[in-house]
């Protein structure tokens, strides 16, 4: 018994497989509200990795902050940003709209949360209970062979 919990592989070989899978869910879910027009650039600037000493899936984004807090949270109305901000993004994403347009709409509507942190979040804890039974259950299946 001793011999087969101390092989680095037993446990380790598994464990590796659900914190992958734990990573590619998470970047999934962060990066799925990114995917209309208007934040397509953002899609590229989130990565994501575990550490599987700490058995930790780190998510983030290269993005300045408060980019990416205003796609996270929204914007409330009028907090809206400069015009070379908004002349910058809509050139960057193609939109035909004259930056003073688009500032006056945010200013009157303002802008959705995308809640892609949270929501990635919300759905990794979730999912977590199945992933651990998978993991559990290859253990057994290990355990079983030996």
């Amino acid at each position: 018994i001793r011999r087969v919990l101390e092989d680095p592989n037993f446990v380790g070989v598994p464990l590796q497989a659900l914190l992958s899978r734990v990573r590619a869910a998470g970047l999934r879910e962060v990066r799925r509200p990114l995917t209309n027009a208007g934040t397509g650039r953002a899609y590229s600037t989130i990565f994501a990795r575990y550490d599987q000493q700490a058995l930790r899936v780190t998510v983030w984004s290269v993005m300045p902050l408060g980019v990416a807090q205003s796609i996270e949270h929204g914007r409330s109305l009028g907090n809206v940003p400069s015009i070379k901000a908004l002349a910058r993004w809509k050139d960057a994403v193609g939109i035909a709209d004259s930056p003073f347009a688009i500032r006056e709409q945010i200013r009157r509507a303002g802008t959705p949360a995308k809640d892609m942190f949270q929501g990635a979040r919300e759905y990794i804890e979730a999912a977590m209970p199945g992933y651990i039974k998978e993991l559990s259950e290859k253990l057994r299946q290990r355990w079983s062979a030996k």
